[in-house]
């Protein structure tokens, strides 16, 4: 416990059987953590319902698939998917991103695991250095469903 914010060290991805954990945060953060999940989020997304108060937070941030930098590198032939040398080249497990979501299949999340949605938001993390940047990110900024990144606010009623 550091300036009262509590950071507990704790394996989501099995499940949290133990009743010490139940309702036992306001908000809970799943930030850049979900795309590393080779199988089914369910286990996650019930542990993180499991230790949210009734009525608390759980944010969720995944990179966007559909995002503006993706879109142009399949429509130049490249993978938007890990490199394959840095698989290849990796201990096992491989920790790189297994799957992306879009805005669409995050929602779907949310419905499957039975919660509520309060707030969707997304943004762009790269930071332009160059005019030909910004006009590559120029459409993420009009069409939001382009942007890098999505972060879901839900509500754990």
């Amino acid at each position: 416990k550091n300036n009262g914010v509590q950071i507990e060290n704790v394996n989501f991805v099995k499940n949290m059987s133990t009743d010490i954990w139940n309702e036992r945060f306001d908000c809970t953060l799943c930030l850049a953590f979900l795309e590393h999940i080779a199988g089914s989020p369910k286990s996650i997304i019930e542990n993180l319902k499991r230790i949210t108060k009734r009525n608390g937070f759980i944010f969720l941030e995944v990179p966007n698939i559909a995002s503006i930098l993706n879109r142009l590198q399949l429509l130049v032939g490249q993978t938007i998917l890990p490199n394959i040398a840095s698989i290849y080249k990796s201990d096992s497990p491989f920790m790189g991103h297994f799957h992306e979501y879009t805005i669409t299949e995050l929602k779907k999340l949310i419905q499957l695991s039975q919660l509520t949605m309060f707030n969707i938001a997304t943004y762009n993390y790269s930071q332009y250095t160059s005019l030909a940047k910004y006009f590559i990110l120029l459409p993420s900024y009009l069409i939001k469903s382009m942007r890098e990144l999505i972060l879901v606010k839900i509500n754990n009623k």
